[in-house]
């Protein structure tokens, strides 16, 4: 029995110290994807934002140019 628990336990020290490295590296995979993700979305609301901002713009200009067709 003594070879057994000698096997037995150096293959389940293995897998544990294993173990955590590859959750680690699971859990570091998906932070790196959540942040990219995040990146992704502000640069969408940021191109939307602006693209507001350039139809706010163009709205002014135009409502400019009636104003002063009108005086």
């Amino acid at each position: 029995m003594s070879a057994v628990k000698e096997d037995y336990l150096p293959g389940l020290y293995l897998a544990s110290s294993k173990t955590p490295s590859f959750c680690q590296q699971q859990e570091e995979e998906e932070e790196e994807e959540e942040e990219e993700e995040e990146e992704e979305e502000e640069e969408e609301e940021e191109e939307e934002e602006e693209e507001e901002e350039e139809e706010e713009g163009e709205e002014e200009e135009e409502q400019t140019v009636l104003f002063l067709v009108f005086i």
